[in-house]
């Protein structure tokens, strides 16, 4: 077996395309956590970039008539952007899962009480923390990964190696992006979130009709009870919600790479 890479231009080519691999596996949920090794993540970048190589050898995505230094310099600079770029669309699901725990953690008043996260090294709160667990291991069950494999698959076709330049990024397209994933992540904690805000309202009547009782004391345990019997009765429905954010990470990528 000879490997495909003889010559020097071949050798530069297998760069680009291991910078944007590279790219995608530092900033993509699950492939560039912190307890991943270094090696590992190097080692799995460069069989995956070899793999990559072999099918689209010899297609447009790698033709190229010269090479400078500087023009190598530009080229592998944004292709590490387009990665990162590609990894942080599909973090973004993780991100607003969090937030959205962190809100039912500062209704319920458990916000004062918060745990390490070992992978950011800063304090989370504990729903926020255990809706992102959770959302990993369901993200995982559901094949998210092979979702962002397959987007990066696709990115080459949709933007060839050398091609992108950033200057036709449209702000929108982001924006809508955010949008749709932000969305998603509040119809996840809205079932919490309106029933925590019932017990404030009926909190305040009680403190307006009978002002001796202390409102305060008897209201904080109430609403950390409720948020805890609240989120997992919703458990039932997360397998079911869930199944769907993979093939939307997918879409979102895609959608965000036609608009570069």
């Amino acid at each position: 077996m000879t490997l495909p890479l003889p010559n020097l231009q071949q050798l530069v080519v297998f760069l680009m395309l291991f910078t944007r691999v590279l790219g995608v596996f530092v900033s993509a949920p699950i492939f560039g956590a912190r307890a991943i090794p270094s090696r590992v993540k190097i080692m799995f970048t460069i069989i995956l970039a070899y793999i990559f190589y072999s099918l689209f050898v010899g297609s447009e995505s790698f033709n190229f008539q010269e090479f400078t230094y500087l023009n190598v310099l530009m080229i592998l600079i944004n292709e590490l952007l387009l990665g990162i770029l590609i990894g942080f669309i599909s973090l973004l699901i993780f991100g607003i899962v969090q937030f959205c725990g962190s809100i039912i953690d500062v209704m319920s008043g458990m916000h004062m009480a918060s745990i390490l996260d070992p992978l950011t090294r800063e304090q989370q709160s504990l729903l926020g923390q255990f809706q992102y667990i959770l959302t990993i291991l369901l993200f995982l069950v559901f094949d998210g990964h092979h979702y962002i494999i397959h987007a990066l698959y696709y990115s080459f076709k949709i933007i060839p190696l050398g091609a992108i330049t950033f200057l036709k990024f449209s702000p929108e397209a982001f924006l809508k992006v955010f949008s749709n994933i932000f969305l998603v992540g509040l119809q996840l904690s809205a079932p919490v979130i309106a029933i925590l805000f019932l017990i404030d309202f009926s909190l305040g009547v009680i403190a307006k009709g009978v002002p001796q009782m202390n409102v305060f004391m008897t209201g904080a345990p109430l609403k950390g009870l409720v948020a805890f019997i609240s989120l997992f009765i919703c458990l039932i429905y997360f397998g079911a919600f869930f199944n769907k954010i993979p093939k939307l990470t997918f879409d979102n990528i895609i959608y965000v790479l036609r608009s570069l």
